[in-house]
């Protein structure tokens, strides 16, 4: 998938689209905070967790509580 698409999410979603998955996993163990890379001042900070179920808008809402959560300093 990495060499047939240029867009990497456009692939997922097409994928998903046809390949409906049971289980989604969500690797919430570390997460960067202040930016979306390192190179751009993103720092890593230590989140702890691993989520699974069943359903993705669920997993991405508690996601997004752990997250905002956190405390930065």
């Amino acid at each position: 998938m990495h060499l047939g698409f240029k867009d990497i999410d456009r692939g997922i979603a097409e994928i998903n689209a046809v390949a409906k998955p049971d289980l989604f996993i969500v690797d919430a163990v570390q997460t960067l905070i202040d930016a979306q890379e390192l190179r751009h001042g993103g720092k890593l900070k230590d989140l702890g967790y691993m989520l699974g179920g069943t359903d993705p808008v669920s997993l991405d809402s508690f996601g997004f509580r752990l997250f905002r959560g956190l405390n930065r300093n």
